[in-house]
């Protein structure tokens, strides 16, 4: 298998002070024997979220070709657009008289610029962190000393520097997450992430043992086999495991850990806000004798039934999920929650 390479044609427009006004992207892309994958739309978007560009028009025909099959691999079309964009980029510092390093920053994306989406719309970017990322390469690169050598020859060697600006997008909202306190004081972190020899099931996992402040030792993966109750995660492609199953492992123990306040407030007396979490104990902020261990705060979940137990449900929970947290209703304290963060 090969990637989808692309052939094309880009223009830009530039106002005196270095800002795109306005890109114009033409391409043509070899996509195999089959419907390949859409490198060229990822190089769009690549122009529009690294240049954000005032006004752009894109256009690409993509091309069957008796080949070998073509892929995606790692960073489909945003790695060829980079190599592609950016010595036009510096073609254009250069005509304009402004340093290589101050036109990626004048034209890099922040929290308010906007993204289209597949149909359309336009949409703020949830993170973005070029000109931190511009500023911090340069300081730990020496850029403003070690730049001024690019273009010296030395004999037949001639050095030169220059920037590359990267861009993927990764990470998903919408999935579930779902825990279990069982009586034992065990913590069973179930999730629907599979092995690819990363181990990101167990990594993306940590974060509802450090919101429930559980001791490692004391905590279980469940992954693998949906016979082991898994909740509704995502596909691991696109670069989006760990930012999108660390959201469901966080919203999860966050309802366990409202779970284990309010068990604490019926049986101790007090409200939810009067209690704190360590050590694997449910305590009083104003008397840590006060507590409930996590074992027996598990108990009581069973105990009590309802939410606490699992065996009422939330509705938006994918169907996937619901069924998983029935077959663990009565078993321990649940949490579970869909990830709406915004």
């Amino acid at each position: 298998i090969a990637r989808g390479g692309f052939q094309g044609r880009a223009r830009l427009a530039f106002r005196e002070d270095g800002r795109i006004t306005a890109a114009d992207i033409y391409l043509v892309q070899d996509a195999g024997p089959t419907p390949g994958f859409w490198d060229f739309r990822a190089a769009a978007e690549y122009v529009a979220v690294t240049y954000t560009p005032l006004a752009m028009a894109m256009r690409a025909v993509p091309v069957h070709t008796n080949t070998v099959p073509r892929g995606p691999q790692r960073g489909p079309g945003q790695n060829q657009m980079a190599n592609a964009m950016e010595p036009l980029i510096d073609k254009a510092a250069k005509t304009l008289s402004i340093r290589q390093l101050e036109i990626r920053k004048i034209n890099a994306p922040n929290h308010d610029s906007l993204v289209a989406e597949e149909h359309g719309n336009l949409l703020p970017l949830t993170s973005a962190f070029m000109h931190e990322a511009l500023d911090r390469g340069a300081e730990m690169f020496n850029w403003a000393e070690r730049s001024a050598r690019s273009g010296q020859r030395n004999g037949s060697k001639v050095t030169g520097v220059a920037i590359g600006q990267g861009f993927h997008p990764a990470s998903f909202a919408g999935f579930d997450g779902l825990v279990r306190l069982s009586p034992e004081g065990k913590l069973h972190i179930h999730t629907g992430v599979g092995n690819l020899g990363t181990y990101s099931h167990t990594g993306t996992s940590r974060v509802s043992a450090e919101i429930l402040k559980c001791n490692w030792e004391n905590c279980l993966v469940m992954r693998g086999d949906s016979d082991r109750q898994l909740p509704w995660n995502s596909g691991q492609f696109g670069s989006n495991t760990s930012g999108t199953q660390t959201r469901t492992a966080y919203v999860a123990a966050i309802n366990a850990l409202e779970k284990l306040k309010e068990i604490a407030a019926i049986d101790l007396g007090g409200s939810i806000d009067d209690y704190d979490i360590g050590d694997e104990k449910v305590f009083r902020k104003d008397d840590p004798a006060v507590s409930m261990t996590y074992a027996v705060a598990a108990q009581r979940a069973i105990e009590l039934g309802g939410k606490f137990s699992g065996e009422e449900i939330p509705e938006d929970l994918h169907p996937i999920t619901q069924a998983a947290v029935r077959g663990l209703a009565g078993t321990g304290l649940i949490g579970v929650a869909k990830d709406n963060l915004d």
